[in-house]
């Protein structure tokens, strides 16, 4: 199986044949129409998982050493939360924006649909 944007053999290689492809999780998210494996979306859930858990460790010791313009400082708890809500409002919109093909970059020829071609006669 290739990539489509390196052209490079995936080293995960094609989900095996009766890889989950009734189950309800996989007509759900289309794990296996999409050329993917559980096992490879297990994977980058933890990866993600821990990115944004070191995201929430980092992000408020970075930002408490912050002052505004009257020397005030926000606590950790608020720096937390501040964080875990705007993670989490990003992660939703970025996961719509992958599903919804009209957002590509203008140009890009890897969607037909893209509103942003002149079709001309």
């Amino acid at each position: 199986m290739q990539t489509i944007a390196t052209g490079k053999a995936d080293p995960a290689g094609p989900p095996a044949a009766g890889s989950g492809s009734g189950s309800a999780v996989d007509r759900y998210f289309r794990i296996t129409e999409r050329g993917s494996t559980y096992a490879r979306e297990i994977r980058g859930g933890f990866a993600t998982f821990f990115t944004m858990a070191y995201i929430l460790v980092l992000n408020p010791i970075i930002l408490s050493g912050a002052k505004d313009k009257f020397g005030d400082q926000l606590d950790a708890v608020q720096l937390v939360t501040a964080t875990a809500l705007v993670a989490a409002v990003m992660t939703v919109i970025m996961g719509w924006a992958a599903i919804c093909r009209w957002l590509w970059l203008p140009g890009s020829d890897s969607t037909p649909s893209s509103p942003s071609r002149s079709r001309r006669s």
